[in-house]
């Protein structure tokens, strides 16, 4: 999904994605892109304290049926070759706030491990499954599908409030994303 004005857009499929967020030429250090993501938001299995007229729990017909569109969001990746670049977004932002940012302590992630000088991460578990790990700058523009027929946010059934933290990371597996935009070049992503 191009929407830049830039170049023609160069379909790449996720390995060569990968590859190019492996490049150290390409991302060094923090690097700012763009990117398109579709993803389907987390939401509750049933419909709380809602029962049938069979006395059973009702299942939220929202519940993986909804798609979230979020297409030109500005976010940073990074490698952390020298320092972590969520742990100094964090302690900054305490100061920033007037708390004291020593009390920040960075844990390690519980389901991945990073590769190395690369903003990817990959599932502990799973070691085919990657991800994109990025610091948002900026989202895009959200929009939401149910069964591909958009519907407001507003109107999505059991879909929990989040609480923003001081600094918003987020890892996207290769899967949701559609396209980014990196060094002035527009991709879009393939199977």
């Amino acid at each position: 999904m191009n929407t830049s004005n830039s170049v023609k857009p160069i379909h790449i499929s996720r390995e060569e994605a990968i590859e190019l967020f492996c490049d150290g030429s390409k991302v060094n250090g923090a690097t700012f892109i763009g990117i398109d993501t579709v993803t389907e938001p987390k939401m509750n299995k049933t419909i709380k304290g809602e029962k049938g007229a069979d006395g059973k729990v009702l299942l939220n017909p929202h519940f993986g049926n909804v798609r979230k569109y979020n297409i030109g969001s500005s976010v940073m990746v990074f490698q952390n070759k020298n320092t972590n670049a969520y742990e100094n977004a964090t302690r900054k932002r305490m100061a920033e706030k007037g708390l004291d940012p020593d009390t920040f302590e960075l844990g390690e992630h519980v389901w991945g491990k990073r590769i190395p000088n690369t903003p990817i991460l990959v599932k502990k578990s799973d070691e085919t499954c990657k991800y994109l790990e990025v610091i948002f700058i900026k989202a895009g523009t959200v929009t939401y599908k149910f069964n591909g027929k958009a519907i407001e946010k507003s109107e999505v059934i059991g879909m929990p409030e989040r609480e923003d933290g001081l600094v918003e990371i987020c890892a996207y597996s290769w899967d949701s994303i559609v396209g980014f935009r990196l060094d002035k070049q527009s991709y879009i992503v393939t199977d």
